[in-house]
């Protein structure tokens, strides 16, 4: 399954290569817009335009008519996919040419290159480590994607390598990646951020081992391959399911039941789309058709284990298919059997 697999070569990637620091909220970051001016005489459509690595990119704005929103006055953050990078595109999602892809998803899929009022650079985002932003690509309920930059180990955007220095334009800053950043699905959310190596962990561990309850598949259904959702998913952090394994007497997630597993999952999520200030106090029912009580004054959500808090600084990130919540408790069934 090609969402499974790359949920492991995430995970396996933040177990090998990622050190989490140990900050507030296990070093997860709202980024805040930096203060980089460009003195480059060049816009970045300019810039764009004269670099023939670029002109597969520079094409496809123009066809989406989107080169005057590169061109435009105002700080912006662009990630440049070259051109062999539109090439692995098309031939991993099995299209022909790009002539194959709506108009409608070409445009997302050019506007989620695209952070607005910012102009990001490599040091300063080095130097906030891991966090999120919106791309002008929208999703459901027309609500900017959100978009998950790491820069511990070298830079990447929803798990998509940097390549080379930043470009500075005058209008924003370029940065080269080497793939196309499609815009991000729940499972990209999560598979793309070593704090949810734990759950990643959690989705293999019950779909290789067993047969989770969501069906098709918990991957499936998170990378929007059904016709199931949209969804609104609480994500503990790795130091969630820590506590979870500590308090269970188990080391690996692999020790606890693959049932217990998949009831604890099952917990975290809730149909529809209901962002921070749209919940209100009482009770929400998640997929296992079990209840979580709502506290807004605290922010916290509590079920017959215990209480779990949303971390409000790290809260709406906005996926394709749905919403996610970052908690700071796993919820739901912790008994071993």
């Amino acid at each position: 399954m090609k969402t499974l697999s790359y949920l492991k070569k995430i995970s396996l990637i933040a177990l090998a290569t990622f050190v989490i620091s140990s900050c507030e909220e296990d070093g997860i970051t709202q980024i805040k817009n930096d203060d980089a001016i460009n003195t480059e005489e060049l816009n970045i459509i300019e810039i764009l335009s004269a670099d023939p690595n670029f002109s597969s990119f520079v094409a496809f704005l123009e066809e989406a008519n989107l080169t005057t929103v590169l061109a435009a006055d105002g700080k912006k953050t662009i990630l440049a996919p070259t051109n062999d990078a539109f090439e692995n595109y098309i031939d991993d999602n099995d299209f022909l040419s790009f002539e194959d892809i709506p108009d409608t998803a070409l445009t997302e899929l050019l506007l989620n290159h695209v952070i607005p009022d910012s102009s990001y650079t490599t040091t300063g985002l080095k130097a906030l480590r891991t966090g999120y932003d919106k791309t002008l690509a929208t999703g459901p309920n027309n609500t900017n994607v959100s978009i998950f930059f790491n820069g511990i180990s070298g830079l990447a955007f929803n798990g998509v390598p940097v390549t080379g220095n930043q470009i500075n334009a005058k209008n924003g800053t370029i940065h080269v990646v080497n793939g196309v950043v499609p815009p991000a699905t729940l499972a990209v959310l999560i598979g793309s951020n070593p704090s949810f190596s734990g759950l990643v962990d959690a989705i293999i561990h019950v779909e290789d081992l067993g047969s989770p309850t969501l069906q098709p598949s918990y991957s499936e259904v998170l990378n929007n391959q059904t016709e199931l959702g949209p969804f609104t998913v609480f994500a503990p952090l790795g130091s969630a399911f820590n506590a979870l394994k500590k308090s269970l007497g188990v080391q690996n997630i692999e020790d606890i039941p693959t049932e217990t597993v998949d009831a604890v999952l099952l917990r975290h999520i809730v149909n529809g789309i209901t962002p921070i200030n749209g919940f209100v106090d009482g009770e929400i029912t998640t997929l296992d058709e079990g209840t979580i009580t709502v506290n807004m004054a605290g922010l916290t959500l509590t079920d017959k284990d215990g209480t779990g808090r949303i971390l409000p600084a790290i809260s709406d990130l906005q996926a394709t298919n749905g919403i996610l919540h970052v908690v700071n408790r796993v919820i739901g069934e912790t008994t071993k059997e």
